[in-house]
């Protein structure tokens, strides 16, 4: 019987050790344990490798106690004898919000309902210019302005998109239509809108608490500006280093570049920067999860999502090469394999994706990325009165100046004109 202790740490080495242990005993041997802390890559300028792979090839060990990938330059000192468990590798990060993609102050309206919104502004706009116009012109209306205190609306344009922006922000107009027709427009104008208002506002506040999904692979990964970190394990680094897909490049320049806070880091600091940070984070998926479980709320769980970076391909069982009990340990583990421990012991060990169970748990608050369109339209409209503020000085000092000047110069000609009369 095993212990199995803390079965996020590990979980492919634990499987693969508790069936080797069984096969053994199922041969009746004696066992000897080594302990290496490396999986064993060739020596510079040697055909001699190092680690687990170094013990087999020299014939210190029989078989190794954790599985292997399958490599070309391996199976020249090793014999691949069974595949054992699942183990990958992928990017743990949680979902970017919506805001981080798309700019939530359009996407609670289709944009049928958007042209319709402009064409409704634009045929109410019409109409209220027509029936100011009408009310000016009428005399009626004119003896009526003098007894009340709230301005008419005039027929200017700047006045009609002024009543439709009071409108559009539920502050109101200053000035409004005295006729029962304008009255009309102005009423349903404002309710109009205020329908309007509610539905975006509320769909506003279900975007704020959205995530997206536009991270389909690791390309997109690497182009969507989310911070990359790797766990610290040498024969990952290993492989990234040794990597010629330009992805894969352009992964270990990111994680290892100089100058910034290193991203090769240890299991649980990678997976609690994960949590805080806009942060994506390469382990295996049943260690990291293990990890989530203890750590993690229920909300946070939710938005986890994982891409794979690295085709590693299928861990096997590894025996020394042309072992004399390579056969028999093949067909004890097959044994093992087919009668279900093997399901049992991943079963036990392995921790699959936590479900999603309170995902309307917590509120979070907007963030200034949120509200990144409403800052761009402020930034963009105090530049724009401030430029024409510039303009309108320039002008102001010019025609000044053009003023002044025509004022000496008439007065120069009336005094000229004044002395020749002095003297005729």
């Amino acid at each position: 019987m095993f212990y199995i202790r803390d079965p996020h740490r590990d979980p492919t080495l634990k499987v693969n050790a508790i069936l080797v242990t069984y096969a053994l005993e199922m041969l009746n041997t004696t066992t000897f344990n080594i302990y290496q802390s490396t999986y064993g890559f060739k020596l510079t300028n040697s055909n001699i490798y190092n680690g687990v792979v170094g013990d087999l090839q020299t014939g210190r060990a029989e078989i190794s106690g954790n599985v292997l990938f399958m490599y070309v330059d391996r199976i020249d000192v090793v014999d691949y004898i069974i595949y054992c468990c699942h183990s990958c590798l992928r990017f743990i990060y949680k979902a970017p919000p919506l805001s981080y993609v798309s700019n939530l102050f359009k996407l609670p309206f289709t944009s049928d309902v958007w042209y319709s919104c402009i064409g409704l502004i634009v045929i109410i706009s019409i109409t209220a210019y027509i029936i100011a116009t009408w009310e000016v012109t009428n005399p009626v209306f004119k003896d009526s302005e003098q007894h009340n205190n709230i301005a008419k609306l005039q027929p200017a344009w700047f006045d009609i998109i002024m009543m439709q922006l009071g409108a559009i922000t539920q502050q109101g107009a200053e000035a409004e239509p005295k006729s029962s027709s304008g009255r009309m427009v102005f009423v349903v104008t404002f309710i109009s809108i205020l329908f309007l208002y509610t539905a975006y506002t509320a769909n506003i506040v279900a975007l704020l608490q959205s995530t997206s999904d536009v991270i389909k692979n690791s390309e997109d990964l690497v182009n969507s500006g989310i911070g990359l970190g790797i766990r610290n394990i040498t024969f990952v680094l290993r492989l990234l280093a040794t990597s010629t897909e330009p992805i894969t490049k352009a992964v270990y320049q990111k994680v290892s570049e100089k100058g910034r806070r290193s991203n090769i880091v240890e299991l649980e600091e990678g997976m609690e920067r994960v949590r805080k940070e806009f942060f994506a984070f390469q382990t295996d998926p049943s260690v990291a999860y293990g990890i989530v479980k203890k750590t993690y709320q229920e909300s946070e769980k939710c938005d986890l999502r994982q891409v794979r970076l690295l085709q590693t391909g299928t861990p096997h069982i590894t025996m020394r090469k042309h072992s004399p009990y390579k056969e028999i340990v093949k067909v004890g583990l097959t044994k093992l394999l087919s009668s279900g421990i093997q399901q049992r012991l991943v079963a036990r060990v392995y921790n699959r994706k936590p479900q999603c169970k309170g995902k309307g748990g917590t509120f979070a608050s907007a963030a200034i990325m949120d509200c990144y369109a409403a800052y761009l339209i402020f930034g963009i409209g105090l530049a724009t009165a401030s430029i024409i503020l510039l303009v309108e000085i320039y002008f102001h000092m010019k025609l000044k100046m053009c003023h002044n000047r025509w004022k000496h110069v008439l007065v120069n000609k009336i005094s000229i004109k004044t002395l020749l009369n002095k003297y005729n």
